[in-house]
This record gives C-alpha cells, structure tokens and sequence, in this order.
C-alpha cells in the first residue's frame, strides 16, 4: 500500500523549548516595557485588546513586540518570577523576544519557546479563542478547540461515530490489526472486532480522525473501565483502540489522537488518562512510554496479556 504524506507545516523555532497551554491570540504587537507587569503577568497596557489579561502560563501569538530592547528585561523577569506566558509565537523573527528566553536559560535555566508561526496557525488562532496549544522542541505542534485541531498536516476534525459508520472505525483497526500480525506482533484478532467496536459506538464511545470527510484514524475513550483497572475513583479517562489508517501512518496522527483524548479528560476535571496495550508488543510500548506514560501494572486479557498505563496531567 503507498503511504500517503500530507504536507507537512511547522514553527520555525527562534529559542527552543516544549509548552502547553491556553492559545492567547492578538492581532496587535505588544510593547513588554510598560505594557506587562512581571509581577503578576498582567497586560496594563490600557489600549492593547489583551489589556487586564494574565498571560502566565498561555501561549501568547500575536504578531510580535514593540517598543525599546528594555522590553527583553521585564520579559526575562517575568521568566525569573514564572509570571511569564508559556512561550510566544510571533509572525516574524523578534530579537526583543528571544534575547530574554536566551538569557532565561543561561541565567536560570529555565525554557521558554520563542517561535515563528505560519499565517495559517494565526488565522486559526484568531477564529478560536477557547484553544489550547502542545509544541515541541522540533516546531511541531497541535492546537485543540473542541474537536477541532490544527495541526502541522493541516486542520483536523474528531467526529464521534455513530451506528450508521461502525464499520469505518472496524475497518481502519482491522486493517492495523492485519498489518501487526503479517509481522508476527500480537494483536486484536481481526474477526472479534465488530462484536466489540459496535457496543462502545452505541454507548457512543468511539471516534474518528478527519480530514475533509476522510477517515484517517480511530480512538476509543471510556470514563471508566473496570474490567482492566477495576474498581476506581472517577479521576480518569481510558483510551482503547486506537489505530491509524496504514497509508497515513508516520505523521504523527496518533500522537494527536492522545493529545485530543487528554484535552476531554482535563476538561472533565480528571487528573489521569489510562490505556492498556498488548505486553509482548514492543513497539506499541515504547510508543506510549515516549508519549509520557508510566507502566504501572499488568493483566492477562482474553487473547492476550496487557500492559496497564497512566500519565498525571
């Protein structure tokens, strides 16, 4: 099967550093010297659209700074103070900017992203104020409203599926689960698949990953699950079953599956997301250790035995 690869967009990173956060957008620079208090993060600029804000904590696009160089020292204090947004993308390169993230990590050695973002993600910003960002130190990046995502392979739609297309969501993990076993990998049986995947569409657990009406991916995501994790408080959401059409797979679609599963669970007030996967699977192991989360114990499922998962917001 030919792999299919969209193009591909990216921050371009000014001073490198990982952030998440509330998307904070504006359409007007921002003047740090007299425009930002460092002790409390507030904008008091008194005729910027963002004044009275707190910024600690958000990422901050707007199309960049303005004013003298002194603004890189009250940036750099609200670094020192941790009063400071969680990183800032700019529509150009902004040496006022990145002069106090460069100082911030050798005087105190704490990161903080400065990066160049394309117009689109601006655009996309701006028509979504409730938006939260994740970026990397590699320029990549997801933001989430909803279920929608914009991504580095472009704007992204999470549909939950209903009985009508079941069969979409069993067919993207049949043809994963025939794809493993072709290389000897434990997993699902292809053939047990609708008897499980039809029950959680009517309990409406199950969803799709779009992009202009084309399935690409799959994910399940449960508010409890006590047949892998028993009896437990209501801290966490539990992903099952995802997988990623083959001629999509390499970009990244499952890593932004997770990222949408973890914004419901937070939304919710849950501090957890849990997963199991099949033990004897390396791959699939070390691809959820790589995504941040912590084996913490083990059980022996019906076709195979499973290791459990769990990552802490």
């Amino acid at each position: 099967m030919e792999k299919r690869v969209v193009e591909e967009l990216k921050l371009k990173i000014l001073v490198e550093g990982e952030a998440s956060g509330r998307l904070i957008f504006s359409n007007e620079p921002l003047s740090f010297w007299g425009g930002y208090d460092s002790e409390t993060g507030e904008v008091i600029d008194r005729r910027h659209p963002l004044s009275g804000q707190i910024l600690v904590g958000k990422i901050l696009i707007l199309p960049g700074s303005r004013g003298s160089s002194t603004g890189s020292g009250v940036l750099l204090e609200a670094i020192r103070r941790q009063t400071a947004p969680a990183a800032i993308l700019t529509a150009e390169p902004d040496h006022i900017l990145s002069l106090a993230a460069i100082l911030a990590q050798e005087l105190y050695v704490r990161s903080f992203p400065v990066a160049v973002a394309p117009a689109v993600l601006f655009d996309w910003a701006e028509m979504h104020p409730e938006a939260s960002l994740k970026l990397d130190k590699k320029g990549g990046f997801v933001a989430i409203a909803g279920n929608e995502l914009h991504t580095p392979v472009g704007e992204l739609s999470i549909e939950q599926v209903g009985p009508e297309e079941a069969s979409i969501a069993i067919e993207i993990l049949q043809d994963a689960a025939r794809w493993l076993i072709s290389r000897n990998i434990p997993s699902w049986q292809p053939e047990s698949l609708p008897a499980k995947i039809i029950p959680a569409v009517a309990r409406g657990e199950v969803f799709v990953l779009k992009q202009k009406q084309e399935a690409l991916a799959t994910i399940s995501l449960q508010w409890s699950d006590e047949f892998y994790w028993g009896k437990q408080p209501d801290d966490a959401g539990y992903v099952h079953k995802l997988a990623v059409r083959r001629d999509f797979a390499g970009q990244k679609l499952g890593e932004y599956l997770l990222q949408w599963a973890e914004a419901q669970i937070q939304a919710r007030g849950r501090p957890y997301v849990r997963l199991d996967c099949e033990r004897d699977n390396p791959i699939i192991n070390r691809y959820y250790q790589g995504a941040g989360f912590k084996l913490c114990g083990a059980k022996e499922a019906s076709e195979f035995g499973v290791n459990l998962y769990e990552k802490a917001f």
